[in-house]
């Protein structure tokens, strides 16, 4: 390399890898460029060269146009490398934010940025295109489009943990609350984030990373999906705020938490920041003896228990209902440290532990301690069969109570922050999508929370898809809403006609309970195509089924609440009466509150409160990326935000609107919806079923990658087309074994009646005849026996010793009209029984 030749200007600022190869950039200040390469100096004042690969790996290089901050001017030419590279550049140089058509990416420099300050909302309010991007112009575009349509907006933040979406949807609300609220609700809604926060957070640690963060650092991770939903009145003004919150990770609380990590951190926030008199009120200690919070607070949670509780008292909340929160959470903690021991055959509660959370929640220690020993089972109350039992019962106990508490403070939120009065015109939600792991998915709610937040991601990436190109239709090929989708027994069978492997089959469970037991008939006859997969639902007896999830098979009921049996997410009844005669208001309606935890109607009204904000029209989208994952303001790494850039689909946005498609999938995705279509297996190797699929079907119309396949929309279009004919024959099927099942069991009914009939006429027993006779009036059955059978009746009530029809009678036959006609009949005659029957 000759001297000079990139022109790294001494004392400039850049990133630097403190080997040639490494792919992590630290902060630095370049000393001098020789022949020899870059010397550098760090914050630390140590000095280095950086030489070949090194050089190339400074950031930002010389010559950088720092113009550009649309992430789609790279062209369709663009790769990973290229986006990550003008992504990484960007932010070396302090610029957080960059656009990708009307979507924001904002990759999170783990500090506090001095441009969020109301200057900064009156400049943004002006909608001065020349500006560069930033957060505020995002709420700034939804606010426009909602006064100029008076339609309501959505804004989606997106992105792995730890890379700033909380931070992000807090300053999206901020700017709107400064630009858009009357000053009774400004100081309220300022206050949203502090308060709720902690509920909803936990500290973690990346995986992999546990030597290099303590447990005491880390970041707050959100553990669910928040929506704050802003109304506005007429004059685009903000007149309440609704808060939405669906699918709170509970199992935060439990023994599923390893010991190296937090809970919720506002039990974390109490026990640092209460003060002595608070302390003792509610015999609070250090956290580690408590079973709940196992991990040390730190001084961060000092400042978050300052914070929270002057969000309390800036949203409303009395003194009174914030000592009756801290109560219940106090409690919890106490409820934790309760444990079982054998004594003499029998399982009993450490008294101690028990006699300390009764107090704590006002209720009677004896009374507790009893209830905590016994199950309730039909009614009927038998002893603890063992010692784990009693720890699974206190953990669910925790977990509904906790969650109850959640949405106490969430709707008092809510009913202190909408005054009421104001017509509501339009709304602007700002919903946060979390990253939920499947492998934490334990029963149907957390599965189906896992289903929205795949979904919404990827409307998100349809957003950013299409962003250029406004007036294009969103065709993704495939169905992302739930109103959209046909929970019915056919709609499965579509369903699994094009994704063997279930799709969402989970989804299914949310529709009418009597389709599953059409579904469970379906599959039983043998419904579905031989060459499909088996199907993954086995069942146990009339109740209950196994489906088996893509992570782990999971139990369910056929009760209404499709309850994980798996899991015994049950409390006993008997312990929330105890509980409800708490001499504390707020513990006594917890524990009489309805159930906020799993079942499908409740995980379906969650989640169609989601969708029904975010189904109506294209979402603003804020993405998120994390520079590394240490949480550390002086590292940049190179492959987690290449990572990032995947897995975000910025690659395929960029080729997408760039390139001409209207249409873009995995190649997972892609083969197993097309698969079917071309000859060989369509489990095989995902990316040779596209190829085949595009060789066949889509030469010059669509583009394989290794990851990703796009399409034209009448490539799209064809072969949805053809799908849906693959499908028909499936669907004809199912429809066919469901008919010719119903038929049979009519058949069958029928048999057992005439066989009544018959009995009871050759046993002149008059009460059996009555009832033959009654339920064949019932179905409106008119056989020629049914006649003579009457007139015997009136012989025998007048005549007991009248003789029976004599046996030159026809008994009568099975009617093809008793069968529903056409295919059922067929199905009846080929079943044991009705062949025998054939000639009639």
């Amino acid at each position: 390399m000759s001297g000079g030749v990139r022109g790294f200007a001494p004392s400039s600022f850049v990133w630097a890898p403190l080997e040639d190869d490494d792919a992590v950039l630290t902060p630095a200040l370049v000393e001098e460029e020789n022949t020899e390469g870059v010397v550098l100096r760090d914050m630390a004042g140590r000095h280095w060269t950086a030489r070949g690969p090194g050089v190339d790996q400074l950031c930002p290089q010389p010559g950088f146009d720092f113009s550009r901050h649309d992430v789609c001017s790279l062209g369709v030419e663009a790769d990973l490398e290229t986006i990550e590279l003008f992504l990484r550049s960007r932010f070396c140089k302090g610029l957080v934010y960059s656009q990708l058509g009307d979507a924001l990416i904002a990759i999170n420099p783990n500090r506090h940025m001095p441009f969020y300050g109301r200057d900064k909302v009156d400049e943004y309010q002006a909608l001065d295109a020349s500006l560069p991007p930033h957060v505020f112009s995002v709420g700034a575009q939804a606010y426009k489009h909602m006064c100029n349509s008076m339609e309501s907006q959505v804004v989606m933040v997106v992105g792995e943990p730890g890379s700033g979406k909380s931070q992000a949807a807090k300053h999206v609300v901020d700017f709107l609350n400064m630009a858009s609220s009357p000053p009774e609700i400004e100081e309220k809604l300022g206050s949203l984030h502090d308060l709720l926060a902690p509920f909803i957070s936990r500290r973690v640690i990346p995986e992999g990373s546990h030597d290099q963060v303590s447990a005491g650092s880390g970041w707050s991770s959100t553990k669910a999906i928040p929506m704050v939903t802003l109304e506005f009145d007429a004059d685009q003004f903000i007149c309440g705020v609704s808060v939405n919150l669906v699918g709170l990770e509970l199992g935060s609380l439990s023994s599923a938490v390893a010991e190296d990590e937090r809970t919720f951190d506002v039990f974390y926030a109490l026990l640092r920041g209460a003060d002595e008199e608070l302390d003792q009120s509610l015999d609070l200690v250090s956290g580690s003896d408590f079973h709940c919070t196992r991990v040390e607070e730190d001084d961060g949670d000092e400042g978050a228990f300052v914070a929270m509780t002057r969000g309390m008292e800036q949203v409303g909340l009395t003194e009174g209902e914030r000592l009756d929160i801290f109560r219940v959470l106090a409690g919890i903690m106490h409820l934790s440290n309760i444990s079982f021991s054998t004594v003499d055959g029998n399982v009993e509660a450490n008294e101690d532990a028990v006699t300390v959370a009764a107090e704590v929640l006002q209720v009677d220690a004896d009374a507790l301690g009893d209830v905590l020993v016994t199950t309730e089972i039909r009614g009927s109350h038998e002893p603890l069969e063992s010692e784990g039992e009693g720890r699974v019962l206190v953990e669910r106990l925790l977990e509904l109570m906790y969650a109850r508490l959640v949405r106490y403070v969430v709707d008092r939120c809510t009913a202190l922050l909408s005054p009421g009065g104001d017509e509501v015109e339009s709304c602007i939600a700002v919903l946060q999508l979390p990253h939920l792991a499947p492998s934490r998915a334990t029963d149907f709610e957390q599965l189906c929370c896992a289903w929205l937040a795949d979904s919404l991601h990827m409307r998100c990436l349809e957003a950013m898809t299409f962003s250029v190109r406004s007036s294009m239709r969103r065709d993704l090929g495939m169905e992302l809403d739930l109103s959209d989708y046909e929970p019915t027994a056919v709609g499965i069978a579509r369903d699994l006609v094009g994704k063997p492997e279930v799709g969402l089959l989970d989804v299914a469970a949310l529709g009418d309970p009597g389709e599953l037991v059409k579904f469970r008939s379906a599959v039983e006859h043998g419904a579905f195509a031989p060459s499909r997969a088996e199907v993954p639902v086995k069942f146990r007896d009339q109740q209950d089924f196994v489906i088996q999830h893509w992570h782990r098979a999971v139990s369910y009921s056929f009760d209404d609440d499709f309850v994980d049996r798996a899991t015994g997410r049950s409390v006993s009844p008997s312990v929330l009466k105890v509980l409800s005669r708490s001499r504390s208001l707020l513990v006594a309606s917890l524990a009489k509150g309805p159930s906020t935890g799993g079942g499908s109607r409740a995980a379906r009204r969650d989640v169609e409160a989601v969708l029904q904000r975010t189904g109506e029209h294209r979402p603003w989208v804020v993405a998120c990326l994390n520079p590394n994952r240490l949480m550390s303001k002086q590292a940049v790494d190179i492959d987690v935000l290449r990572e990032q850039v995947d897995q975000l689909g910025l690659l395929a946005a960029v080729h997408t609107s760039q390139g001409g498609y209207t249409a873009q999938w995995t190649v997972e995705e892609f083969a197993g919806r097309y698969g079917c279509l071309v000859p060989g297996d369509p489990r095989g190797d995902a990316e040779a079923v596209c190829r085949r699929v595009v060789a066949t079907f889509g030469e010059g119309e669509a583009e394989v990658t290794a990851l990703r396949v796009f399409g034209r929309g009448s490539f799209r279009k064809t072969v949805e087309q053809l799908r849906e004919q693959a499908e028909d024959g499936a669907a004809v099927r199912l429809q066919a074994a469901v008919r010719g099942t119903q038929a049979r069991r009519r058949g069958w009914g029928l048999e057992a009646l005439r066989r009544n009939l018959d009995a009871a006429v050759e046993e002149r027993n008059l009460s059996l005849l009555n009832e033959a006779l009654s339920e064949c009036e019932a179905q409106d059955i008119h056989w020629p026996e049914v006649d003579r059978a009457r007139r015997f009746r009136e012989a025998l009530a007048q005549n007991p010793a009248a003789a029976p029809p004599g046996a030159a009678d026809d008994p009568g036959a099975l009617h093809v009209s008793d069968l529903g006609g056409g295919s059922e009949l067929s199905d009846w005659l080929s079943t044991p029984g009705g062949s025998r029957r054939s000639s009639a």
